[in-house]
């Protein structure tokens, strides 16, 4: 009979391990969970999970944590590809399936209209007059990680609009930036309204610039862009700047001339690779 019992509490035992492996794959919609990396200054230390786990598809404006001992290229549930890291900063995560934009973690600014509706984030300039729609997140840091989104449409190609994600760093145009304007995406290195590095503007194929990633790897900044989030193409790279330890992600869509009809810029899945 003891023997029986004993056997009854191993697997009564293992069978609790296992409830607590599958609630700990991934974070719900709105849900937390505590960090494992401690790195950033992203506010709350909320995660989903680390960058080698799965990510459930419906987390929405939770703080994602990417462990610091994970990582590698292309671990599974990461950003990896195209030789760098596959760490996800500790950032918010959001996939937009709830209708509703959380504040916190994002903080909305400009005088366009952003709204979180059909599934994916909508920003529009003002009509009639020049001005943006901005969100933007707390601050962390970029070292050694990843930062993800899709692009599901930029702003009409025209040279008096721009839609751009960017990882920017305090001061006056200091930032790790991709825009997209007038059929054309470029990718930028500024500290302090000074070009550090860029390439040529180049046309934007919405068939392969579909997912954009600016990420950090060993004292170097690297821009890729993605037809399925899985495969990347590297298009800059640089000198890792000083001011990477403390940025925000920022999604833009910015209108530089009254427009009649600026148009919307739709974004999705927020550091949530495929």
């Amino acid at each position: 009979m003891s023997r029986i019992v004993a056997r009854l509490a191993l697997a009564v035992a293992l069978a609790a391990t296992s409830a607590c492996a599958l609630d700990g794959s991934g974070i719900q919609d709105g849900a937390a969970a505590s960090s494992t990396s401690g790195v950033g200054g992203a506010g709350a230390a909320a995660s989903a999970a680390s960058s080698g786990g799965p990510v459930s598809s419906s987390v929405s404006s939770a703080v994602a944590s990417s462990s610091s001992s994970a990582g590698g290229a292309g671990g599974a549930g990461g950003a990896g590809g195209a030789g760098g890291t596959g760490t996800r900063c500790a950032l918010v995560v959001d996939d937009f399936d709830d209708g509703v934009l959380a504040q916190p973690p994002w903080t909305v600014s400009g005088i366009g209209s952003v709204v979180e509706a059909q599934q994916v984030l909508q920003l529009a300039p003002p009509a009639s007059s020049n001005g943006y729609a901005i969100v933007e997140t707390p601050l962390f840091d970029l070292t050694g990680c990843a930062i993800v989104v899709q692009l599901v449409e930029p702003l009409p190609a025209a040279p008096d609009r721009a839609t751009t994600f960017k990882a920017l760093g305090a001061g006056t145009s200091t930032w790790l930036r991709i825009g997209v304007s007038d059929g054309k995406i470029r990718f930028s290195i500024e500290v302090d309204g000074t070009n550090q590095d860029t390439t040529p503007d180049i046309p934007f194929d919405p068939a392969t610039d579909v997912w954009l990633r600016i990420r950090e790897d060993a004292d170097t900044v690297y821009f890729d862009t993605s037809g399925d989030g899985l495969s990347w193409t590297e298009r800059l790279s640089g000198s890792t700047p000083p001011f990477v330890t403390s940025v925000t992600l920022q999604l833009q869509a910015v209108a530089y001339q009254s427009v009649a009809q600026p148009g919307v810029a739709r974004f999705d899945n927020v550091n949530l690779p495929p």
